[in-house]
């Protein structure tokens, strides 16, 4: 071989190394994963449409009820409006008085225990509830309430007690706050949640 002819061959195989390195390098470069930039997150100006929580729980509606038996715990005025506060009891009679002593252990048996003429008052939950009271609201009191208000207004009455004297609101309120401790025996018509009736039973 001459040697143009050898260096046709170098010259032949430099070509072909060159155009393979740049092909090479040409095909690593472009399966190269690029860089992700993060995305700049933009600042939230959206208003949260989630309610506020109430700083205030709201009563609770109780079930309508008419003449029911409660101990009067409070009588009081509050913002241009009146409350009472009571304690629900149940009022029985008879054998489901006498049933009711023995279950609650006041007596052994039923031959045992006393029949008691004004009732047996059972209070199995001292939840007390408050209720706003009708401005036209209808009170008559017989008993204890009655006898505290003729104490305050220096009545003398044959009957200590009184019979279905009628009162305002200020008067009963006077009469419970002068009672001091002792519980006044009643029953009320609450309707809507308020009271619209307070009677004072008379017991002997």
């Amino acid at each position: 071989m001459n040697q143009k002819g050898f260096a046709n061959i170098v010259l032949v195989v430099v070509i072909v190394i060159l155009v393979g390195a740049v092909g090479y390098f040409a095909f690593v470069k472009k399966s190269e994963p690029i860089a992700q930039q993060p995305t700049p997150t933009p600042t939230q100006t959206t208003t949260s449409t989630k309610s506020p929580t109430p700083t205030t729980t709201p009563t609770a509606t109780e079930k309508d009820v008419t003449n029911q038996p409660a101990y009067l715990i409070a009588a009081y005025s509050k913002n241009g409006k009146n409350y009472v506060d009571v304690d629900y009891v149940e009022w029985l009679h008879g054998d489901a008085s006498l049933k009711a002593q023995v279950e609650d252990g006041k007596c052994v048996s039923l031959s045992e225990c006393y029949d008691f003429p004004n009732g047996y008052k059972r209070n199995q939950n001292s939840l007390v509830r408050t209720f706003e009271v009708s401005p036209s609201v209808n009170i008559v009191v017989n008993g204890e309430i009655s006898a505290e208000i003729n104490k305050l207004e220096n009545t003398q009455l044959p009957n200590p007690y009184g019979r279905n004297l009628s009162i305002t609101f200020n008067k009963l309120k006077d009469a419970v706050s002068a009672m001091g401790t002792l519980k006044a025996f009643i029953t009320i018509d609450v309707k809507g949640n308020v009271v619209t009736k307070i009677s004072e039973p008379y017991q002997e």
